[in-house]
């Protein structure tokens, strides 16, 4: 499940709710399994101590046994991939290297529910490419994922369904097409059609070079519209359209 909304619109104190760091003011918050969370960048480790160090300490903090993180250290280290830097102390290390051990050690402890907070969006391609790829075999496996972004695009890539809060007041839960419209919609102050079956496109006509060409999902485009793209074509060396070319061809 995706989490999206304005900055101060109560998504991380949602999340804190849930993993027991905040206490709600009122009614109460049920979840059934072990729990694992990034939120806020380094939460749960200590600049103090080495990044090894910190593998066993946030571990405790989970609630788990020197033992049980023996098991698994050979798995967390092996994924950070941060190299010697594990020997160091965490204050010298960058906001990338926080992120990669903090992720290995919150995923590999094999969570029921897994809680991310943006802590992603400070990752190098590579490593934010390898996470995706692990939390989509977790939700295979079952894991619930709750995911904090301001990213639309990785929203609809990882979450089955999304949820848009405004102003710790709820707007609108479902299909994730549909609630990250919504949301983007809402920053731009613009109505959004929504389109009830997923797998519908709609599409609008239009010219270019005298070619008539298909433009998926025109009306939902957001902007002031003053400057559109409205087509993508290629040329050859000579600025002639092409639709096919051979290797080692000069493409525009």
């Amino acid at each position: 499940v995706g989490i999206i909304g304005k900055n101060g619109s109560g998504k991380s104190t949602l999340l804190k709710m849930i993993t027991g760091v905040l206490t709600p003011t009122s009614g109460h918050i049920n979840t059934k399994g072990s729990i694992s969370s990034l939120l806020e960048l380094g939460a749960g480790f200590n600049p103090e101590m080495t990044g090894y160090e910190n593998i066993y300490l946030n571990g405790a903090i989970m609630g788990f046994s020197n033992d049980e993180i023996d098991a698994k250290k050979d798995s967390i280290i092996e994924f950070a991939d941060i190299g010697e830097f594990l020997y160091q102390l965490m204050k010298s290390y960058s906001s990338g290297m926080f992120a990669r051990l903090a992720f290995s050690v919150a995923i590999n402890v094999e969570p029921d529910i897994l809680i991310i907070d943006e802590a992603l969006a400070v990752g190098d391609v590579y490593f934010v490419q390898k996470c995706m790829a692990y939390l989509n075999s977790l939700k295979e496996k079952g894991t619930t994922i709750l995911f904090v972004s301001h990213d639309t695009g990785t929203i609809k890539n990882i979450c089955d369904k999304a949820i848009f809060i405004d102003n710790g007041k709820l707007v609108e839960y479902g299909n994730t097409i549909q609630v990250t419209d919504m949301y983007l919609a809402h920053l731009f102050k613009r109505k959004v059609t929504i389109v009830e079956k997923q797998e519908k496109i709609l599409l609008e006509k239009t010219k270019v070079d005298n070619e008539e060409i298909d433009i998926p999902n025109l009306e939902k485009r957001l902007g002031n519209q003053k400057c559109q793209i409205i087509g993508v074509n290629t040329y050859d060396k000579d600025m002639n359209p092409i639709k096919s070319t051979i290797n080692n061809s000069t493409i525009t």
